[in-house]
């Protein structure tokens, strides 16, 4: 079996949502496809699994990111501030689009989600030996047709 190294996957990408960059993230995204399932169970046979039906696919984007200001933009409001307006607002009124670009090497394959929501948790920590890195977490959603992801060859 060969096996091509321009198909392999390594390093860094850059994110850009709702047509903004975050930055650039300090190794690569981690994504996260979970499907959900109904199971129909025959009570006959002691609640043996007969037909398993995928009801739902929960996919989640996470990354670290070395743009901390542009990262915190997405979290803060006009005034740099992080208030209680956000409190009972419907998340899913604010996704859009979320890229993942590659950034080094040949590799012209993007990954798009066009209904992804920034989820509003973070982890940053101060430190004075390496770089500085803001993690971001996004969910994703299906559009109004029902993509939830697609590959885009530049």
């Amino acid at each position: 079996m060969n096996c091509n190294a321009e198909f392999l996957k390594i390093g860094p990408c850059s994110i850009g949502y709702k047509g903004k960059l975050i930055g650039v993230t300090l190794d690569s995204p981690l994504l996260n496809i979970e499907p959900e399932f109904y199971e129909a169970k025959c009570d006959q046979v002691g609640g043996k699994v007969i037909r398993k039906i995928i009801t739902n696919m929960n996919i989640t984007v996470s990354a670290e990111v070395k743009q901390i200001d542009n990262a915190f933009a997405n979290f803060v409001d006009a005034n740099g501030k992080i208030s209680n307006v956000v409190f009972g607002k419907d998340v899913l009124t604010t996704g859009g689009e979320l890229c993942l670009a590659p950034v080094f090497g040949d590799d012209r394959t993007w990954y798009c989600f066009p209904k992804a929501v920034l989820i509003p948790e973070t982890v940053y920590a101060y430190k004075n030996t390496k770089d500085h890195c803001l993690k971001i977490n996004f969910g994703v959603y299906e559009d109004s047709e029902g993509v939830l992801m697609q590959k885009i060859s530049q």
